[in-house]
């Protein structure tokens, strides 16, 4: 586990109740909150139990929203040997929150990764040497905070073969010119250190073969308020950047920032979800 404590986070300042009905929203603003938990698939692919950690925490309206949406998930069966066998996923989901005029919130699903496939951890990449990057001066003198989403391209020797910052969300609002520069200075602070990491391809398996990619938050904070942890339940800034597809990977379907902070996902081995995310109803 690592973790990047090295901006400070805008506060919100206002509490919102659960948007009703449609409303008009104000226009270029969102706020986000990453929960996480875990969730049990049934041989037929059904969630048959899932929990959400610390759910006393969060706010009992964007619990209900969670809840309503696992109730109708169906998964890809997960087969072992030929046979389908039941399966505990870890999941991490994205929720984003909209202001409305009148006060009040629009929440929704907006993307999620549920865990990683295979029996035994040597038959996933894992993590050697992942020593963190040093703020970025420019970004300090301007009170900029995010988080860049990077995609590497892991080599059969473990290193980083290539690195793209596939989206950079920030926390903190200015004028277009100084987020734009907030956002380079992250994407190229982050893709900098990630160069110099060193993973462990995997040993066993359906997937030793290589080239693998693996998604990793870079949080930038100063303290650990404003860390994803430090926030857990709370509404943040969330401004999301342009998303920028790494050319070498194979799948686009996955969500690319609903991974918590101190993890990475690697790419196409998460458990399959064949419905829709939320239902429009």
């Amino acid at each position: 586990m690592f973790r990047f404590v090295l901006a400070t986070m805008l506060a919100l300042s206002a509490i919102w109740a659960p948007a009703q009905g449609a409303r008009k929203s104000v226009a270029g603003f969102e706020v986000s909150m990453l929960v996480t938990g875990d969730l049990d698939i049934e041989t037929d692919g059904s969630v048959s139990r899932h929990t959400i950690d610390r759910a006393e925490k969060i706010a009992p309206y964007a619990v209900n929203i969670i809840q309503q949406a696992i109730s109708g998930w169906r998964f890809e069966p997960v087969v072992v040997d030929g046979k389908p066998v039941p399966a505990r996923a870890r999941m991490t989901l994205r929720l984003l929150g909209t202001p409305m005029e009148d006060g009040g919130l629009a929440v929704r699903l907006a993307s999620a990764t549920f865990g990683e496939r295979g029996e035994h951890e040597s038959d996933r990449v894992s993590s050697i040497k992942m020593t963190p990057p040093r703020y970025p001066r420019a970004a300090l003198h301007m009170g900029a905070t995010g988080t860049a989403y990077l995609m590497l391209k892991i080599g059969p020797d473990g290193s980083v073969a290539d690195a793209v910052a596939e989206q950079v969300n920030l926390r903190f609002v200015s004028d277009a010119m100084t987020m734009t520069a907030a956002r380079k200075e992250f994407a190229s602070t982050a893709i900098a250190a990630a160069r110099r990491w060193t993973f462990a391809p995997p040993t066993t398996g359906d997937d030793m073969d290589g080239p693998w990619t693996v998604r990793v938050p870079v949080t930038f904070a100063i303290n650990s308020e404003a860390t994803e942890e430090g926030t857990h339940g709370k509404w943040v800034a969330y401004i999301p950047g342009p998303r920028r597809p790494a050319p070498w990977a194979k799948d686009e379907s996955e969500g690319n920032d609903a991974i918590a902070d101190g993890s990475f996902h690697q790419a196409g081995t998460g458990y399959r979800l064949l419905t829709p995310l939320q239902s429009e109803s």
